[in-house]
């Protein structure tokens, strides 16, 4: 095993981490998931942490009907399954690191397989995410400024010809560095539907450099 994995396998650090797993479910069960009330005036689309002082509503905002917040799931029950789906992706995300490492075992790049890996998954991921009758990737239709929707993380800062803005991480580690410009050949939410030429080209300032100030006289 390569040195980024000398903390252990992720499997063993899972329990690490189980909070988190169960807060990112909380919150998805209470500010995401709508309301299942539905009568011949249409579906609730409240969802459970703005419903209450509401009562059923439509996506106009429409009154439906006075009641309190019904949903079939809730994360208490979903729990155990949720932590078993995630332990299974997380093993076979392992598996397909350690087919890759072996491959690249020899170039002496050891952040590459983990690039290349992370690479497929959030293709695959967006791509998952297709909305139908439409004939690009689901990841057009994500934007966002407050998050880098690579890496899920840092707050993102270099806008691509595609439109997604990705932190400067995410640039460096899919980018070519040609001194102090990253030039871009893709966009690593869709990949396979952003081959750019000539690449994108995004200027950083330099690691060391100071503040740069322009002042104008006259």
């Amino acid at each position: 095993m390569t040195n980024f994995l000398c903390l252990g396998q992720p499997q063993d650090l899972f329990g690490d981490y189980t909070r988190n797993f169960e807060y990112a479910l909380e919150e998805f069960c209470s500010m995401h998931w709508p309301c299942e009330f539905e009568n011949k005036k249409g579906r609730c689309v409240n969802v459970s942490t703005r419903h209450d002082k509401r009562g059923h509503q439509n996506a106009k905002g429409k009154v439906l009907a006075v009641g309190a917040y019904k949903s079939g799931f809730n994360g208490v029950d979903y729990k155990t399954q949720w932590m078993n789906m995630l332990k299974t992706w997380l093993a076979d995300l392992q598996e397909e690191l350690q087919a890759v490492e072996s491959t690249n075992s020899e170039q002496g790049n050891h952040l590459r397989p983990i690039r290349e890996q992370h690479l497929k998954s959030i293709c695959h991921f967006y791509w998952d995410l297709k909305q139908p009758r439409q004939p690009r990737s689901g990841a057009w239709h994500f934007q966002s400024h407050g998050t880098c929707l690579c890496c899920l993380m840092r707050a993102p800062e270099y806008a691509l010809r595609c439109g997604h803005v990705l932190c400067s991480r995410c640039v460096v580690a899919f980018g070519e560095v040609r001194k102090t410009t990253f030039e871009m050949k893709f966009c690593p939410l869709h990949a396979d539907e952003t081959q750019w030429s000539p690449p994108w080209k995004i200027r950083m300032k330099p690691k060391f450099a100071g503040i740069r100030v322009l002042t104008l006289d006259g």
